[in-house]
């Protein structure tokens, strides 16, 4: 409570007046909100500000309403918005105004050639916006259902000195699994590695955005950009094909085309963005700039390129509900990481989540999941109902294989598929040395209803993330072959490396 001092004529009326506040996350800003409102002179004043807890975004009181405000965290999908009250005491009545935050957040597009929208991010989760909980994978693009929740890159490598080192990311939430959903406990972190004394708030800021280009864009730009009065897309413009290499970043960062060949992204000299399909988002992130704060696993100082792209191809079945994922991973560090692992975990929900199952492809590299149900869930707003459709994950091409020299057969002497990596990798068998490529060598994934038991739970630390890529349960036991994979659980085979492959894995 403060006794306003401001010179007012005392015939005016108490009124709040709304306001606007421009907020870029991480960054607070202190405004007074009563500076553009009506306020009877010499009242006596209290101000009060109310958002709500589902928004990202912090408030303290200061003096004389000022109040110092903070966007925590990226990837908020709505536009946030709260209140504050003006009480006059003297004449006891209450105004209230409208607060609109507009958040500077770039870090975040979306797919939507096709018939799917799809959320791709600079923080590496994909498809799940932390700041407000939300998932967007929608198909059809224009509804509200979807198919995925959050999807992540696991990476994780041995040192010469065995020590794992280990980065991959779920919810954010930290080894315990407590803190909220639009808590921020990365792994991953926006932007290219740099020298670590460049690593800021600033940088964050910089780099926490996405590139959205169409081939469209690109084909009228190689045409154009020489042409009087031609202005280009600023995400053609602003295309991050090159480092600040005194920042200690790469000279080379995302693709393009150099028209001129000096080594420098420039579109006004007719470079452009070098893209997958008809659309793409690119974005670069990093496990180096802070701890892990997700999986707890050492630092492999990585640096990601995710080029997310779609088709426009509205009569192709496949290509119409398909989008891409293309990671290009760049070892920064001096060291070699020995028996690594990439996975990629997805969290699936088929519309309603409470009734999917999964399952995996061998023959396709592929996993699953699909509605337990004829009908997915009971009429809920983003329940599919009748016919809910199903959704693959697939690896067309996977990490390569270390180099033999030669090429790797994909068949024996007699015309047998031989049972190794050939089964549903790339490269196999073409006479070309040293193109083959890993597909899905191992699948895995938690019970989430019935069984209560630890080990049948997803993973919390980085040792459980790396074993669980190579279908080792929390337990540091194998997936048993038979019952639920598990020796108590009637398992009793040998250790497999794919959980639920039906028919699929025809070589056992």
């Amino acid at each position: 409570m403060f006794l306003l001092s401001s010179i007012q004529l005392s015939a005016q009326k108490l009124k709040a007046v709304n306001d606007t506040i421009d907020l870029y996350p991480g960054f607070a800003k202190t405004v007074n909100l009563i500076a553009n409102d009506t306020i009877p002179y010499s009242d006596s004043i209290n101000v009060t500000v109310s958002i709500p807890v589902s928004t990202p975004i912090t408030d303290t009181n200061n003096y004389k309403g000022f109040f110092t405000f903070m966007a925590k965290t990226w990837g908020f999908y709505s536009k946030p918005t709260g209140t504050y009250s003006l009480h006059d005491y003297t004449i006891n009545k209450t105004s209230v105004g409208n607060i609109l935050f507009r958040l500077h957040d770039h870090s975040y597009d979306s797919l939507d050639i096709n018939n799917v929208k799809a959320a791709i991010t600079s923080y590496g989760n994909q498809f799940y916006l932390p700041g407000s909980a939300v998932s967007v994978f929608r198909i059809p693009k224009d509804g509200q259902k979807g198919t995925f929740c959050n999807s992540s890159l696991w990476i994780g490598g041995k040192g010469n000195d065995s020590t794992l080192y280990f980065a991959g990311e779920m919810y954010k939430q930290g080894p315990s699994l407590m803190a909220p959903y639009w808590c921020d406990l990365p792994d991953f972190y926006a932007g290219p590695v740099m020298d670590s004394v460049n690593y800021s708030i600033y940088m964050e800021t910089l780099w926490s955005r996405t590139w959205k280009v169409t081939k469209s864009e690109i084909e009228y730009h190689k045409t154009h950009w020489n042409t009087q009065g031609y202005i280009a897309p600023p995400n053609i413009t602003n295309w991050p094909g090159n480092g600040n290499t005194s920042y200690g970043q790469a000279a080379e960062l995302a693709p393009y085309y150099d028209n001129n060949g000096d080594g420098k992204y420039n579109a006004a000299d007719g470079d452009y963005p070098l893209i997958m399909g008809d659309e793409a988002v690119f974005t670069i992130f990093n496990d180096d700039r802070d701890l892990h704060k997700d999986s707890g696993g050492k630092k492999m100082k990585i640096e990601i390129h995710l080029m997310a792209y779609a088709f426009d191809l509205p009569d192709d079945s496949a290509f119409k509900n398909t989008i891409f994922l293309n990671y290009k991973i760049f070892n920064r560090s001096s060291k070699t990481y020995y028996n690594t692992y990439m996975g990629a975990w997805a969290d699936m929900d088929i519309g309603y989540d409470l009734d999917d199952y999964i399952c995996c492809d061998v023959g396709r590299s592929s996993f699953i999941g699909f509605n337990g149900l004829a009908v997915d869930g009971t009429g809920q707003t983003n329940a599919y109902g009748a016919h809910p459709p199903a959704q693959s994950v697939t690896i067309l091409g996977g990490p390569f294989m270390d180099p033999a020299g030669h090429d790797r057969p994909r068949l024996d002497n007699e015309g047998h598929q031989l049972c190794n990596e050939s089964i549903n990798g790339t490269g196999f068998g073409d006479s070309i040395a040293n193109n083959e490529r890993y597909g899905l060598t191992n699948f895995l994934a938690p019970w989430n209803t019935q069984l209560t038991q630890y080990y049948y739970s997803g993973p919390t630390i980085a040792t459980e993330y790396y074993n669980s890529m190579q279908s080792i349960r929390r337990d540091t036991t194998h997936l048993f072959y038979g019952g639920r994979g598990h020796a108590g659980y009637g398992g009793y085979g040998l250790d497999c490396r794919f959980m639920l492959p039906g028919e699929s894995d025809s070589l056992n």
